[in-house]
C-alpha cells in the first residue's frame, strides 16, 4: 500500500519540481551569471530544465535501475558484492526422510557431499537485460509518471491557482512574501515561465503520444484549463503581468523539440525492434523517413514570407507570442509593430 501511494505521489512531485522548484532556480541562476535578469535566457534555461527533469532523468534511471534493464542496483547489494553469497545447496536426501526409507537407500546417496544446487550466485546478481522487457518497462514507468503528472496539471492545478488568484487570497500572498523579501514585486503571468511550460505538453506529447493514446486528451486539456484560468485572472481580475503590456515577450526557441521528437521516434523503433513485433523493419525505415519528410514540408509551407501572407496564421502566432499574451482579438490583417508606429500597432 505504501509502496503504490509513493509510487503515484511521483507524479505530483514532479509537478512541484517542474513548476515552482526549476523557475525559482533558472531565474537565480541567470540572475547570479549575468548579473540581471534575463527573460530569454530564462525561458530557454527552463525548456531544458523541465525536458531534463521530466522526461530525460526518468528514462535515464529507468534503464539504468530498473530489474528488466541494467538492474545496476544490485551491485550495490551487499549479498551481491560477495561472489561466495548466494550458493544454496540441498542434499540428495533431506534430513526428515523417516528412518525406515533412509536405511534401505545406498549409502552413497547418504553422504553430506553429494548435493544438488537449488541456487546459484549468478542467478541472483548476473546480467538481468531480458529481450522485450526493458522496453516495456521504460514505456510503463514513463507513462505511469507522465499521466500522474497530466492528471495534476488537467483537473488539480487549474481549481488551485484560480483560488490562489482571488483577490483576498492574492493580497494576503503578497503581503506575506513582502514581509519575507522587501522587494517583492508580484506578477501573475510570466511570459517566460508560462511560455516554456506549455512546450511540456508538445513535449510529452512527440514523446510518448505515439505509444500511450490518453497523453493526448489529457494535454487537451490541461492546456485548455490553464489557458482560461490565466485569461480570466488577467482579463476579469486584473493580475500584473510580466512582462508589462507593450513589451515583447521572450520566445522559445523551438528547436528543443527536435529533442523530444527524436526520443519519441527512437522508443518506437526499440519497442519493435527488442519485441520482435510485425513490421518491425518498415517502422525502423519509415518512421525516421516521415520525421524527416514531415520536417521538410513543415519548412516549405511555414516559411516566413507565407507565414506573413496568411492572416490566419498571424493572428494564432500573435496570440500566443505576440504583446497581447493571452489576450486574442479576431482582425482581418495584421500590421507588423514598427518602432514609429508602436503605440498604433498595440490596438
Amino acid at each position: 500500500m505504501t509502496l503504490n501511494v509513493a509510487h503515484h505521489l511521483g507524479g505530483v512531485l514532479l509537478y512541484l519540481v517542474l513548476v515552482i522548484v526549476c523557475p525559482v532556480l533558472a531565474k537565480w541562476l541567470v540572475s547570479w551569471i549575468s548579473g540581471s535578469s534575463n527573460p530569454h535566457l530564462c525561458c530557454r534555461l527552463l525548456v531544458v530544465a523541465r525536458l531534463t527533469a521530466g522526461l530525460l532523468v526518468p528514462l535515464a534511471v529507468t534503464i539504468v535501475f530498473h530489474n528488466d534493464c541494467f538492474a545496476t542496483w544490485i551491485e550495490l547489494w551487499t549479498v551481491c558484492a560477495n561472489e561466495q553469497y548466494g550458493h544454496v545447496d540441498m542434499p540428495l536426501v533431506p534430513h526428515h526422510w523417516p528412518d525406515n526409507l533412509v536405511r534401505v537407500l545406498p549409502q552413497w546417496l547418504l553422504s553430506p557431499h553429494n548435493t544438488y544446487p537449488v541456487m546459484r550466485h549468478d542467478v541472483v546478481c548476473g546480467a538481468r537485460w531480458h529481450s522485450g522487457r526493458c522496453s516495456r518497462a521504460v514505456i510503463a514507468v514513463l507513462a505511469d509518471l507522465v499521466f500522474d503528472k497530466l492528471v495534476v496539471l488537467a483537473f488539480a492545478a487549474p481549481g488551485l491557482v484560480m483560488v490562489l488568484s482571488l483577490p483576498a487570497v492574492n493580497d494576503r500572498i503578497t503581503r506575506m512574501c513582502r514581509w519575507m523579501y522587501p522587494r517583492y514585486s508580484p506578477s501573475w503571468y510570466e511570459s517566460d515561465i508560462e511560455l516554456s511550460f506549455i512546450l511540456i505538453f508538445i513535449e510529452q506529447l512527440l514523446v510518448l503520444g505515439f505509444l500511450v493514446p490518453l497523453v493526448l486528451p489529457l494535454s487537451a486539456i490541461a492546456i485548455a484549463a490553464n489557458c482560461c484560468v490565466y485569461h480570466t485572472g488577467v482579463e476579469t481580475l486584473n493580475l500584473p503581468v510580466n512582462p508589462p503590456q507593450g513589451q515583447k515577450p521572450p520566445r522559445p526557441s523551438l528547436r528543443y523539440l527536435f529533442a523530444s521528437h527524436a526520443i519519441g521516434c527512437s522508443l518506437v523503433i526499440w519497442f519493435f525492434v527488442e519485441n520482435m513485433l510485425s513490421g518491425y523493419v518498415l517502422v525502423c525505415v519509415g518512421v525516421p523517413l516521415s520525421a524527416c519528410l514531415g520536417y521538410l514540408l513543415a519548412q516549405y509551407f511555414m516559411t516566413p514570407q507565407q507565414m506573413a501572407d496568411s492572416s490566419h496564421s498571424q493572428m494564432l502566432m500573435e496570440c500566443l507570442l505576440e504583446e497581447d499574451g493571452m489576450v486574442c482579438e479576431s482582425h482581418d490583417t495584421h500590421i507588423e509593430p514598427s518602432p514609429d508606429n508602436s503605440d498604433a500597432s498595440e490596438g
